[in-house]
């Protein structure tokens, strides 16, 4: 039989915090994913859905030496529905949330491990139609949740919470009759704050907005826009300590032709500040996370800059208006799904990982001071790939050439072509380049419009846009 997870223990003298060694906590064979990390007190928790047992279940991945050696994996669900999208909280246990199909129905449900033992699966959500993507903040023992629920119609945010173990009621915090998804929540000790972010149609696209609640729950206010733009804006996390709150996404940039990951702060409670892009322009850069401590904020993204999607994280000291960046992944497979807790000086990151053929559940552990400016490669200064489009505008076909730097062996580029909605419509790998290639687009079966071309060669890369008039 398979062993669920390695032993840690045999490479933690090895381990040194400022290499952000890439550590492989599953080794099963199976699919494991969407890891969620928290730490309290150097307690670690990391929750992640497996397919080990044949369909999707949450396990749980404890350490208790500030993530020097983890302990066997736990399971906490045990049933023949699927379960996906756990988050954790730690404090004299442990408290997972998540999303299953048991009644048949998405549902939101909760457990808590303590003292070897999983707790019974409470049913949170009560919508009975769709509720998922669940997302959680603690104080101690007291609990704060949300969800997206279709029960009046169209997807709307939810609020449960657990305080002195009591649960209150469910209530509904968005109020349109647009969409509204993807919810993050933070609770700031500091000033007994609770911060909300979701994104929403209501404006004829996706946008990231904000709500805050100073009285753990009972009340909010008003729904604030924080992207306000043109583009689809997804995926809002939100961190908030000492008075701080800070919030990032990722939307897509027609000027670079690619997704990218902004981010605002808010300070002094009196508003936030403007859209702020903090990813490499035109890598392709999603799914961001973000944590907060009384030093500076860190955010980690997937980012393709490199040629396959890998970890990045970004520090910035709350004294400066600088960001500094470290690679966390080094490999050629593709890394995703990054979250990243503070423990004390330690920055602790999570993710799931291609590398062994297989998904698994990765970790890296160092000190936040090690996201510097020695790691941070400006696109600018690398050799520059060219890629040209005639004719453009163009009615039947266009020829697109790529011509690499002089005096490099050849290589290998990668070919995206995305339409005006950032939809992928044409991709190809080309190998064995010596200089130049070039090769005919007809945009076979697509409408008249403008389209966004890039060539990825390595970490240079060039886009243009494309106009097809037929």
């Amino acid at each position: 039989m398979k062993q669920p997870v390695i032993a840690l223990v045999a490479m933690c003298a090895a381990y040194t915090a400022a290499q952000f060694n890439n550590l492989q906590l599953t080794n099963n064979g199976y699919y494991n994913g969407e890891p969620s990390i928290t730490v309290n007190a150097g307690k670690i928790g990391i929750v992640y859905e497996s397919y080990e047992f044949g369909n999707d279940e949450i396990m749980l991945l404890t350490s208790a030496d500030n993530g020097g050696t983890f302990a066997a994996p736990v399971r906490i669900t045990s049933n023949d529905s699927a379960s996906w999208r756990p988050k954790v909280a730690v404090n004299d246990g442990y408290d997972i949330v998540w999303e299953d199909r048991r009644t048949g129905k998405r549902e939101i449900f909760y457990s808590r491990y303590e003292s070897g033992t999983v707790g019974p699966a409470l049913k949170v959500s009560g919508g009975n139609i769709y509720s998922a993507f669940p997302a959680l903040a603690s104080n101690g023992n007291d609990l704060f949740i949300t969800w997206e629920d279709y029960r009046d119609g169209n997807d709307e945010i939810y609020f449960r919470k657990k305080t002195s173990g009591t649960w209150s009621a469910e209530k509904r915090l968005t109020a349109d009759d647009s969409t509204s998804w993807g919810s993050d929540i933070a609770f700031d000790a500091s000033t007994q704050k609770l911060h909300v972010v979701y994104f929403d149609y209501r404006t004829g696209n996706d946008e990231a907005y904000y709500m805050t609640s100073s009285d753990l729950g009972e009340t909010w206010s008003a729904p604030v826009n924080l992207s306000n733009d043109a583009a689809n804006s997804w995926e809002p996390r939100v961190a908030a300590f000492g008075g701080r709150a800070a919030i990032v996404w990722y939307s897509w940039d027609e000027s670079t032709a690619s997704y990218e990951v902004y981010f605002v702060e808010n300070t002094d409670g009196a508003g936030f500040s403007a859209p702020q892009r903090i990813s490499n322009p035109g890598a392709d850069s999603k799914c961001p996370s973000i944590a907060m401590d009384t030093a500076a904020t860190i955010a980690t993204w997937e980012d393709y800059q490199d040629g396959n999607d890998e970890i990045y994280a970004m520090r910035k000291p709350h004294a400066e208006n600088v960001w500094y960046q470290r690679r966390i992944t080094v490999d050629t497979s593709d890394s995703f799904g990054a979250d990243v807790a503070f423990s004390g000086a330690d920055l602790l990151v999570t993710w799931f990982d291609y590398r062994t053929a297989v998904d698994q559940i990765w970790y890296a552990k160092g000190s936040a001071a090690d996201v510097d400016p020695v790691e941070n490669r400006s696109l600018t200064s690398l050799p520059k790939v060219r890629l040209s489009a005639s004719p453009n505008p163009f009615t039947g076909s266009v020829c697109l050439k790529i011509d690499l730097p002089s005096g490099i062996e050849p290589a290998s580029a990668d070919i995206r072509i995305w339409n005006a909605a950032g939809r992928l419509v044409h991709g190809r790998h080309i190998t064995g380049i010596a200089s130049s290639h070039a090769f005919n687009w007809a945009a076979p079966g697509l409408s008249n419009g403008v389209y966004f071309v890039k060539v990825l060669f390595g970490r240079e890369q060039a886009s243009a846009p494309i106009l097809l008039m037929r």
